[in-house]
């Protein structure tokens, strides 16, 4: 090993003046820095070997090693830095050569001066805070005292960088060891080990599961605390997974509001008495319809059909109870009553028939025959809970007025509409509707007729519109259950504007 003026390096060691064979026959173990040709300097150590009778050393052993050799040992990231120092604070070994070759001296640091004057605990380990002179920076720096030659082992971090990690982690260890062998190496031990990435990583994968998302899964290796929580974390997402697809089943074929109130207990699983308005309708003619279509079209008719009054049924606060075939069974006031609840099952009624007559334009477009509708209203106390077996259950209502909701509704045949209403719907809504009064008629279960009420709009200020379509009204069939005894109501003058959804009610009444 030569210096850039071709000098070997034994030759540079012999005219360094640091270097006293007086001094290693004292038994002091003596270090220097060389400038090589390849720009990297070289530690030049001079240790005594063989004590004489008179106590002194008769002989000493010279080792030059290249600072490459120890400058894998000593790293700077972002947050530490480390080096190597000898007992008066100059620079051994540094990722910086440069700093290393022109032997500077870092004594001013607080930590490097705490080395020096030899404050540290038993184990050789000392820490402390302080600022960099030059930035005023602070701090905080470690060292090691390596126990050969009065070396040591210094790192600091910046005091911000240090806070900012020890947040995210649960503990930060660092271990900083040099060991030096006299003939052949350098070793050290130095700050190591991380739970950084593992404890970001179970964040990340908490802060998806709050976000909704279940499909996380996190990769625990090892034995330890963190690969222990990590298999934890995973077990608990695929329960979540589990629950969330339970509740989306839950809800897919169930009403989805009443799924919600149970799972949140706002709902007793025992019956309880509640006043609710019960809505049914079907299609007209289904059975023959469907005859002639395929599987797949009947399906699609429906789904298209219930998909449409479906969403004008909850846009009006209703919730649907069930399907029967081509059949919708929807209520008002369970399990929750809301404001106006007769109000609003007939203004959905009346977007229903608006709805439908959409429906049918696509429908006769497409080549296809209009569908008519059949709808019925009653209102009524009920038993709403719910009801089944220990297999299967559901969320329903039964009872006398739900039974009258049903046949009202298979009575819009007879009378030749698409909408009829009870005596008592029409009594809490007739200043906001206009009606026409029917016949009377004979329903099973009833020993005296029953009143109901063609709806034929909505009033506006004194003013009555009127939401008609082609297919609401056709050729009543005959029945004997019609009792034709004519039954009036006293009518709202006309004025007929264009038909128009009607506005969501919420108790206005007519001027």
């Amino acid at each position: 090993m030569n210096d850039p003026e071709g000098n070997s390096a034994l030759g540079l060691l012999r005219a360094d003046p640091a270097f006293s064979l007086s001094g290693a026959a004292k038994g002091a173990v003596q270090i220097s820095i060389l400038p090589l040709a390849d720009g990297n300097p070289a530690i030049a150590l001079m240790l005594p070997f063989i004590e004489g009778e008179d106590g002194a050393f008769s002989h000493v052993v010279t080792a030059i090693l290249k600072h490459t050799r120890f400058t894998a040992a000593f790293s700077e990231s972002d947050l530490v830095t480390s080096f190597l120092v000898d007992g008066t604070g100059k620079l051994l070994a540094h990722t910086d050569v440069s700093r290393v070759s022109a032997s500077e001296n870092v004594s001013y640091l607080g930590i490097v001066r705490q080395f020096i004057e030899g404050k540290f605990n038993a184990t050789g380990n000392g820490q402390t805070s302080y600022k960099e002179p030059t930035s005023g920076e602070a701090r905080l720096g470690a060292f090691r005292a390596v126990g050969f030659a009065g070396l040591g082992v210094v790192a600091e971090v910046a005091e911000a960088k240090a806070f900012e990690a020890a947040k995210r982690v649960e503990r930060r260890s660092i271990l900083v060891a040099v060991v030096i062998l006299c003939l052949s190496f350098l070793a050290g031990y130095f700050f190591s080990g991380s739970l950084t990435w593992p404890i970001q990583q179970l964040a990340l994968a908490a802060r998806k599961i709050a976000e909704g998302d279940f499909q996380v899964h996190l990769h625990a290796k090892g034995h330890d605390e963190v690969a222990e929580l990590s298999s934890t974390f995973n077990d608990m997402a695929k329960g979540l997974e589990e629950r969330d697809r339970v509740k989306a089943t839950f809800n897919k074929f169930h009403n989805k509001e009443i799924a919600e109130k149970l799972l949140s207990g706002e709902v007793k699983l025992g019956g309880e008495r509640k006043r609710a308005v019960i809505f049914f309708s079907d299609v007209r003619g289904f059975t023959g319809m469907s005859e002639s279509m395929e599987p797949e079209q009947v399906v699609e008719l429906l789904n298209e059909y219930m998909t449409r009054m479906v969403a004008v049924i909850r846009a009006h606060g209703g919730i649907v109870d069930k399907y029967v075939g081509d059949a919708i069974m929807a209520l008002w006031g369970v399990p929750l009553g809301g404001d106006n609840d007769t109000v609003r099952a007939v203004s959905a009624c009346l977007a229903m028939r608006q709805e439908l007559a959409v429906l049918n334009e696509l429908r006769v477009a497409r080549g296809h025959v209009p569908l008519k509708i059949g709808m019925g209203l009653n209102i009524g106390p009920v038993i709403a809970g719910n009801i089944g077996s220990d297999e299967k259950m559901e969320y329903t209502v039964i009872g006398d007025s739900v039974n009258l909701a049903s046949r009202i509704e298979s009575m819009t045949k007879e009378y030749g509409t698409d909408l009829l209403i009870s005596r008592a719907v029409y009594d809490e809504v007739k200043d906001q509707f206009s009606f026409q009064a029917c016949e009377s008629a004979m329903v099973k279960g009833k020993s005296a007729a029953i009143e109901v009420f063609k709806v034929r709009g909505y009033v506006d200020q004194g003013r009555e519109i009127l939401i008609e379509t082609p297919y609401s009204s056709y050729a009543a069939e005959k029945s004997d259950k019609v009792v034709h005894e004519a039954k009036s109501v006293e009518a709202a003058p006309i004025s007929v504007g264009t038909p128009a959804v009607p506005p969501p009610f919420v108790g206005k009444k007519a001027a």
